[in-house]
């Protein structure tokens, strides 16, 4: 039965009143840190029938939630993304009642263990500040991370084996070199991500493509990097990758210079969309995925969402929640 005409018995019956809030199914988030007004995405199946499978638009709580009636089927799961907790990803069975209680508690915030490692001379205080950039922007669009960094200056001959790690050609592209003389320096750590500002041309460059050595816990960081540089890499690093498939954002209408994965935004990008923060959360794929999953900061459980891949289990990339 469903929740019209389950209301209109219980009206029928006397047992409700006109003025009585419609019955509904309801969730409860626990363990909000911080008095935060969560940003909630829900797939599930709102109406009968092959079309009635939809994720809902993203809504916002600070611990109670009224659903509607959702019904059984269309493999439903709900992802609460939050500025102090990890993200949550659920998967809620409803049932055919109106007034299915489900309850979910959140967790604390992910610490992301960084090592950052000083090639470039004097690089300390923009390695600082780009840091703290990226953990504002993340933390302002609810990824659920919290970066830790250390900083420690390249010294010794390892300095020529961490410099000839990257590359810049000609044409300006950036090129990964040589890894295994990188992850054998004695400047790396395995399990963190590890990122170097190195005294190269570039922006900034991922190590992930297997065709390099593939290690996406690799980052450079090169001398024309800009403030939002760091926290462009560190979106690739967490699965929004490769750029020619939908992890670079310029050519994508949904998206402006805003974003933070559009290589044209220079310093000013400041958006992640709710999409592109559940697959930073859960994506798994050939290139590693994320590295939360990867790392093990995660549960190992991902989904193969690359970022223009759209389906039940998988978010449009672009979508998001009313800011602020």
């Amino acid at each position: 039965m469903g929740s019209r005409t389950l209301r209109q018995a219980l009206l029928l019956a006397g047992l409700l009143s006109p003025a009585s809030p419609a019955i509904a199914d309801k969730l409860t988030i626990n363990g909000i840190d911080g008095g935060d007004r969560v940003v909630v995405l829900v797939h599930a199946r709102t109406a009968p029938g092959a079309g009635g499978c939809e994720l809902m638009e993203a809504t916002r709580s600070t611990g109670e939630l009224s659903l509607g009636n959702l019904l059984p089927g269309c493999e439903p799961w709900i992802a609460i993304l939050s500025k102090k907790n990890r993200m949550l990803l659920a998967k809620p069975a409803w049932t055919d009642d109106a007034n299915d209680q489900r309850s979910v508690t959140l967790k604390p915030v992910i610490d992301v263990p960084v090592r950052v490692w000083i090639v470039k001379p004097d690089a300390r205080d923009e390695a600082t500040d780009h840091m703290a950039k990226a953990n504002l922007l993340f933390e302002q669009n609810r990824v659920g991370v919290e970066f830790k960094p250390t900083y420690r200056r390249v010294t010794g001959e390892a300095v020529e084996a961490i410099e000839q790690g990257f590359r810049v050609d000609d044409d300006k592209s950036m090129h990964c070199q040589n890894l295994r003389r990188v992850q054998q320096s004695g400047f790396y750590e395995r399990g963190a991500l590890n990122v170097y500002y190195s005294n190269n041309g570039g922006t900034g460059k991922i190590c992930a493509k297997k065709r390099d050595g593939g290690d996406p816990n690799i980052i450079y960081i090169g001398t024309f990097a800009n403030r939002a540089t760091l926290a462009h890499e560190f979106g690739h690093a967490f699965g929004l990758r490769p750029g020619d498939e939908g992890g670079h954002t310029e050519n994508d209408p949904a998206f402006t210079d805003g974003n933070i994965m559009n290589t044209d935004g220079k310093g000013r990008r400041h958006h992640f969309s709710a999409g592109q923060v559940f697959r930073m959360n859960t994506h798994d794929d050939e290139f590693n995925g994320t590295m939360l999953i990867k790392n093990g900061q995660r549960d190992r459980t991902g989904r193969k969402c690359p970022p223009l891949k759209t389906n039940a289990v998988c978010p449009p990339l672009e979508a998001d929640w009313d800011r602020p």
